[in-house]
């Protein structure tokens, strides 16, 4: 039996997480921003390392703030289609990540809206689980991972994704304020907000799930 401690210095390394991995992405970064440099010089046979490197974090991103997966794989192509579009306004010598999830923001805001409008429209008071959207369904999960997703999701929208773009997805905190449109002042606090509350939620649900 995992003792309190030992779940807490599980809990700390995933919250730490973007230390450990933070060199990786850097160079994974350098690659793709230095493909979508060739690409928006009119390198056709770039754009799929732009594709390699940036599909899967976008996708994780997208998909922790839409849910569904045909929203997610629709956005995530609506992305990579304005990326194509306005290759010509990618500043060479930038990092590309900035840009394509701030692009990949924009839409899924979109996204977010029309589906709101439709659950409006066809609303139906009694047949909704509300069970089925709480993170405390997932209580009885034992591993860190699905204890940190139920927490992500309960935290407010704009802490949740200062976590996401700092801490998981590796931005800096100026190029998360630039996807945002926050100062990056504001991006500091709100990351640091997110991880302590993180900490703090994830001490109750280990205290109030741990086994004696």
């Amino acid at each position: 039996m995992p003792g309190t401690s030992h779940e807490l210095c599980c809990a700390a390394r995933e919250l730490g997480i973007a230390a450990s991995v933070r060199p990786m992405v850097d160079l994974a970064s350098g690659a793709a921003s230095a493909a979508m440099a060739r690409y928006a010089q009119g390198d056709d046979r770039a754009f799929s390392e732009v594709y390699d490197a940036l599909a899967p974090r976008l996708c994780a991103y997208l998909r922790r703030r839409l849910g569904k997966v045909e929203t997610v794989e629709d956005v995530l192509q609506q992305t990579f289609l304005q990326m194509h579009l306005h290759r010509s306004r990618f500043a060479v010598g930038a990092r590309v990540e900035p840009w394509a999830y701030a692009i990949a923001r924009t839409l899924s805001i979109d996204a977010l809206r029309r589906e709101a409008r439709r659950a409006t429209d066809v609303l139906d008071p009694g047949a909704a689980d509300p069970a089925a959207s709480d993170p405390l369904a997932l209580a009885g999960a034992e591993q860190l991972g699905a204890a940190l997703e139920a927490e992500l999701v309960s935290l407010s929208p704009v802490l949740r994704e200062a976590f996401i773009l700092v801490r998981l997805e590796g931005l800096t905190h100026a190029e998360a304020a630039e996807v945002t449109g926050v100062e990056i002042a504001t991006m500091k606090v709100r990351a640091h907000r997110a991880s302590q509350s993180l900490r703090e939620r994830l001490l109750r649900y280990f205290s109030s799930t741990r086994v004696e």
